[in-house]
């Protein structure tokens, strides 16, 4: 019994410690690995905190170099926007596959008529008056004694351009220059003035137009004797016809607006044959400056005008007529405008006159209408 306990009490220790080196093994294991863990996770702890140094440095580094600061962006941009980029592209390519050229020209033609229907009065709408940054003139060869000249020669002023007057009575308008400071008065016979006009072109204004005006208001005067005939034609229609030959190899390509009193003639009433011969002589000249190429010419066939109460030229005719604002001075002035205007403008001036076929312009009332024969008798019953 002795020894049976005794051996079952041996076989206990040893169980016991056996066990206890077991737990013993399996603590140090563990420790072992901890150790391990916590080894590696200070060495990546140190490799982390040098990485993140070296870029905060170089990053710093980089901020403060504008050129590298650009081109990171740049490049930035440049890789975000290739996708879009080739999106936008393949989808632009696959829609215009299925255009035809007639669509592409109809899309066209409507946005341009588009931006010319909201911006029509921009581009072809005209302002009241020049910008005071553009200086251009215009040369009127007339006398401003006449009235509808000097209406003509007063709204052009208005409307800022130099009006520079070349008549025969230049030394007696500058005699008076304090009533008529807006104008520069041209004797046809000086050549000092007209030298002075070409240096004026040449250095400080800008040629718009040329308006070649006769007198175009008579009064009833019955006869006329042979030498107030002739005075009357050389001042008011050859004068001005000389001048504008001496002037025209110096000036550039221009515009010349001629005026002509054509309703007597039209309608062959006696009754002023100064008109009659004046009308001719404007047509001949008209016709006679064709040849210059450098010239874009204009006849204004003048009708009834009506100035104040009564008609300020065609007296004789017990008739009234059209508003001489609206009637010749607007028109005038977007004659003059069109020709001297951006390309829309110009290209308006070239449709209205079939292609620069057609340069003849009606102003005035009855002034379009009495160039028909037939018409004529029924216009004298009025008078």
């Amino acid at each position: 019994m002795v020894c049976s306990a005794h051996v079952r009490l041996v076989v206990t220790q040893y169980a016991r410690s056996h066990a206890a080196s077991k737990e013993t093994m399996a603590q140090d294991i563990v420790d072992q690995v901890f150790d391990r863990v916590d080894s590696l996770c200070n060495r990546g702890s140190k490799v982390v905190s040098s990485v993140q140094d070296a870029v905060s440095s170089t990053v710093s580094h980089i901020s403060g170099d504008a050129q590298w600061e650009a081109e990171l962006a740049a490049r930035t941009q440049e890789e975000a926007g290739k996708p879009a980029i080739k999106s936008l592209t393949s989808l632009g390519s696959a829609f215009y596959e299925k255009l035809t050229n007639k669509t592409v020209i109809g899309c066209g033609v409507s946005a341009v008529m588009a931006i010319l229907f909201w911006h029509k009065e921009r581009l072809l709408g005209l302002p009241e008056h020049l910008p005071k940054n553009q200086p251009k003139c215009c040369l009127v060869l007339g006398d401003i004694h006449d009235p509808i000249i000097r209406s003509q020669v007063m709204d052009l002023y208005r409307r800022r351009f130099t009006i520079f007057v070349c008549s025969r009575d230049a030394p007696s308008y500058r005699e008076h220059e304090e009533d008529d400071d807006f104008l520069v008065h041209i004797d046809p016979t000086s050549s000092s003035d007209l030298a002075n006009f070409i240096q004026s072109l040449n250095s400080t204004y800008e040629l718009a137009s040329v308006l070649f005006m006769p007198n175009l208001s008579y009064h009833p005067s019955g006869e006329m004797n042979l030498s107030q005939l002739e005075t009357e034609i050389r001042s008011n229609t050859l004068l001005y016809f000389c001048t504008l030959m001496k002037l025209l190899p110096h000036l550039p390509r221009t515009q010349v607006i001629l005026f002509d009193p054509a309703l007597t003639y039209n309608m062959k009433v006696p009754h002023h044959h100064v008109e009659i011969l004046v009308s001719g002589i404007v047509k001949s000249v008209y016709h006679s400056l064709t040849r210059h190429a450098k010239l874009d010419l204009y006849l204004v066939h003048l009708g009834i005008l009506q100035l104040t109460a009564q008609p300020s030229n065609y007296k004789f005719l017990n008739l009234r007529g059209s508003n001489v604002n609206t009637a010749l001075l607007e028109p005038v002035y977007k004659l003059v405008m069109a020709y001297n205007g951006n390309i829309l403008r110009r290209m308006w001036l070239w449709l209205v006159t079939l292609g620069s076929l057609n340069h003849h312009w009606y102003c005035g009332k009855y002034s379009w209408i009495s160039t028909f024969p037939f018409i004529t008798p029924l216009i004298k019953k009025w008078i």
